[in-house]
């Protein structure tokens, strides 16, 4: 079986990979989101999720298609970190899982606000350089505690338990 994953973001792929082991064959492919670069919404970033699993079946020969977002979402006064999972198959089912969600740093809002995403956000502040394929902001912001491969390998394998379980039923 062959699955196929809407990034070429070392990370995105691993946290596939570490789910479907070495069972099925792993395309990873660039994806179009269909969203911002920066989704500013939860709801934004599970529609570029989604668009994302999609792509990979209209572009590829894969039974499934896994896409993997991040974005941040405005809630009152305070910006958070969000994250979404979908997986499409051949059967049109689509499966869908959202991450945990932590507080970001108002030193961001600007630029965040301002149109940057935040793997530059980050940078622009902080220093660090291409955080979206090291331990991603999840795992900056909680100190190590849960990196960005642990927590979208977690929402992988939530769309992938899913689809096991449903994709036989009406």
């Amino acid at each position: 079986m062959i699955v196929a994953v809407g990034s070429c973001n070392p990370v995105k792929v691993k946290a596939v990979r570490n789910v479907i082991g070495d069972k099925c064959q792993l395309l990873s492919m660039n994806a179009q989101s269909s969203v911002s670069e920066q989704p500013l919404s939860s709801e934004e970033t599970r529609l570029g999720a989604i668009a994302r699993a999609k792509d990979c079946l209209l572009k590829s020969d894969a039974v499934i298609g896994i896409g993997l977002e991040g974005g941040v979402e405005l809630k009152g006064k305070d910006l958070f970190l969000c994250s979404w999972t979908a997986l499409v198959g051949r059967n049109g089912k689509c499966f869908v899982s959202n991450g945990p969600q932590v507080v970001l740093p108002q030193l961001l809002y600007p630029l965040l606000l301002g149109g940057k995403n935040l793997s530059d956000a980050i940078h622009t502040i902080y220093g660090v350089e291409d955080i979206r394929v090291k331990e991603g902001a999840m795992g900056f912001f909680t100190n190590g505690q849960i990196s960005r491969e642990e927590m979208f390998t977690y929402l992988v394998r939530v769309v992938w338990g899913q689809y096991h379980y449903f994709r036989d039923c009406p």
